[in-house]
């Protein structure tokens, strides 16, 4: 597989993970498993300041600090 067809199908993931949450289905997968796209689509859709975390351990971080503590999507 190409890049160019690689982070297609990572963006399309994400589009997918963000039409779930829109609908107010229920995101299953945990945390710890979500692309760092993926955590900054949840971190958005559930009002969380990331800051200036780019990187996946930091943006966990603010995740959990702002929920407090929970280690993945359905806590």
């Amino acid at each position: 597989m190409g890049l160019a067809a690689f982070n297609r199908m990572r963006r399309l993931e994400a589009e997918k993970l963000a039409e779930q949450t829109q609908e107010g289905e229920p995101v299953t997968k945990p945390l710890d498993d979500m692309k760092v796209t993926e955590l900054q689509e949840y971190a958005k859709v559930n009002n969380i300041d990331l800051g200036e975390a780019t990187k996946k351990a930091e943006i966990l971080a603010a995740i959990q600090a702002s929920s407090g503590g929970g280690d993945n999507a359905n806590s």
